[in-house]
């Protein structure tokens, strides 16, 4: 039992470090590539590619 939940932990917590790493690359993408431009093309991607 407390090795599942240690299991169930580990698997939260690299999800929550994966989801964080894709934000600050999208913010990073932002930064580079300019902010209106960007915007209205790719973040509906982003939305069907991370749903």
């Amino acid at each position: 039992m407390m090795m599942m939940m240690m299991m169930m932990m580990m698997m939260m917590m690299m999800m929550m470090m994966m989801m964080m790493m894709m934000m600050i690359m999208i913010m990073i993408l932002y930064n580079e590539l300019g902010f209106s431009s960007f915007l209205s093309h790719s973040l509906v991607d982003y939305r069907f590619l991370f749903p």
